[in-house]
């Protein structure tokens, strides 16, 4: 059954927090955490009798799309929703960005944290053609509330898309090294949006990439020695599996959970 109050567990938090940890803005890592977040926690919302939910595929699960893009992307039906977080009505928004690289999901859906972040509020959703784009505060897009809907008013737009997008490895692992330019990027992104098998393999390369660069840390220094956070060659069905489990990368406990509403 649906919920409209969802909690914030402390697992959600901390991996929202090591995710992010090497944003060292803090306002930036601030809205990166509260985005991913909002992706996990808002799984919860939907019935996973009626709908295929995937957030485990979110292009949010990589920091430097979450910090560039600013977006908090889950699949329902494969149709992306870029969920928002906000701590009262008057604060919805959307990042201008998305409508200036065409990145656009089929609608954007809002939760309301209380003021400890221990849970959530379904406040609704809102169709991006419907956004009022007169007026940018803060490199944002205000929502009015009646603009508002329910979840049965966009139902339809969950319509199982094909997964049928592909693109040449090579783009995928130029894309993590950050080789690609601003509009074969965007344009890589928007395709990934569509394609789950896709996701899953950028994932994968993007685990490896990480797994293979914190060993190769840990082989230069002196007090690394038998501390990797992989002991074997690893399979990449397993990295992909344990990306939560190996949180060595970054502890939790480091970063303050402190976020701060965005204007």
């Amino acid at each position: 059954m649906n919920r409209d109050f969802i909690n914030v567990s402390d697992r959600d938090m901390e991996s929202a927090q090591t995710i992010c940890a090497s944003i060292s803005d803090s306002e930036k890592r601030n809205r990166a955490v509260a985005n991913v977040i909002a992706a996990k926690i808002a799984r919860d919302y939907f019935d996973s009798d009626i709908y295929n939910i995937d957030t485990e595929t979110g292009l949010y699960n990589i920091c430097s799309i979450v910090e560039k893009y600013d977006i908090s992307d889950i699949y329902i039906n494969n149709s992306y929703v870029d969920v928002r977080i906000c701590f009262s009505e008057e604060e919805m928004c959307v990042p201008k960005s998305h409508f200036d690289n065409d990145l656009l999901p089929s609608v954007y859906m809002f939760i309301k944290l209380n003021s400890e972040i221990s849970s959530g509020q379904v406040i609704g959703f809102v169709r991006p053609e419907e956004i009022d784009r007169s007026e940018v505060i803060n490199d944002a897009y205000f929502i009015s509330e009646d603009k508002i809907v329910s979840l049965y008013d966009i139902e339809t737009r969950f319509n199982n898309q094909l997964d049928v997008a592909d693109v040449e490895e090579s783009i995928l692992y130029e894309c993590i090294d950050g080789s690609l330019d601003l509009d074969a990027e965007v344009s890589l992104l928007k395709t990934l949006t569509t394609s789950k098998r896709l996701r899953t393999k950028f994932l994968k390369i993007f685990l490896a990439r990480t797994v293979f660069d914190f060993i190769s840390l840990n082989e230069d220094s002196e007090q690394s020695t038998n501390e990797g956070v992989i002991s074997d060659s690893g399979d990449l069905d397993d990295l992909f599996n344990s990306v939560e489990s190996n949180s060595d990368y970054h502890s939790a406990s480091d970063y303050s959970t402190n976020i701060t509403p965005i204007g």
